[in-house]
């Protein structure tokens, strides 16, 4: 099978009878990564719990079996915590931090935005997102015709390159997503109440006007890019580059989870 459709064992935490508390212990990490805390000790991550009834009866070792299959699926990183050993029993009970993986983050940002937004598709049609769009573009052209390099500097490029990127997300998401809610039975039985027959002719405008400025700017970024050279988009896409690679990415000496 294609391993981009492999099995994800981070996910398992979500789905096993005891996933109530899993969630809680992971939401805590979300929250503290949030706030630009990612090593965690079991005593802070038990003192948070334990401010819930429902982790009463919560114990330290419990919580420590927890954290130790929520670093067996991917979902937490554990390290010990580097000093001298003293003792046997210091030696015996290893301290542990515990960090967030990325994954993680992933999830509980997609869960947190579940519980803020409804069981239905939402999105919108915002115009005014194709015209922003077509105006980074033309920033395109505007660098190379300047011929400055103040002005087309491989950060400036990469900052366009960027917000290409950013607006053509919202435009994707925003348009499927919106779609899909027309197409979905709550919009569908809205639409056949008395209620919806009064702002009818509003919903038909908001369309119209969407379909034009759609039509508008495909023409004018069409437009644009049939008058930039290959030469010239090939040395904006070297100037992203450059820029991409004084980017600080963590070496690969260090993605190991000890």
């Amino acid at each position: 099978m294609d391993t981009q459709f492999k099995k994800v064992p981070e996910a398992t935490y979500l789905a096993t009878e005891k996933s109530e508390k899993y969630r809680a212990i992971l939401r805590y990490f979300y929250i503290q990564h949030e706030h630009l805390k990612e090593d965690l000790l079991p005593e802070e991550i038990l003192a948070y719990l334990k401010a819930s009834p429902y982790f009463s009866l919560y114990t330290i070792d419990e919580l420590k079996m927890d954290l130790t299959s929520l670093v067996k699926w991917g979902n937490l990183y554990a390290q010990q915590e580097s000093g001298r050993v003293k003792t046997i029993e210091e030696f015996n009970n290893k301290r542990f931090r515990y960090r967030i993986a990325p994954y993680t983050v992933e999830f509980e940002r997609m869960l947190i935005r579940f519980e803020q937004d409804s069981e239905t598709f939402s999105g919108s049609l915002e115009r005014n997102q194709f015209e922003r769009f077509e105006q980074v573009i033309g920033k395109i052209k505007q660098l190379i015709d300047a011929k400055s390099e103040t002005l087309s500097t491989p950060e400036d490029a990469h900052q366009i390159w960027d917000d290409i990127l950013t607006y053509f997300k919202k435009i994707t998401q925003n348009t499927s997503d919106y779609f899909a809610y027309l197409r979905s039975e709550n919009a569908t039985e809205h639409m056949k109440s008395d209620a919806f027959l009064l702002y009818k002719d509003r919903f038909t405008n908001y369309l119209r006007e969407f379909i034009k400025a759609l039509y508008r700017t495909v023409a004018s970024i069409q437009a644009i890019m049939k008058e930039l050279a290959t030469a010239d988009l090939k040395q904006f896409f070297t100037h992203v580059a450059t820029h991409e690679a004084t980017i600080f990415v963590r070496p690969a000496w260090a993605n190991s989870n000890g």
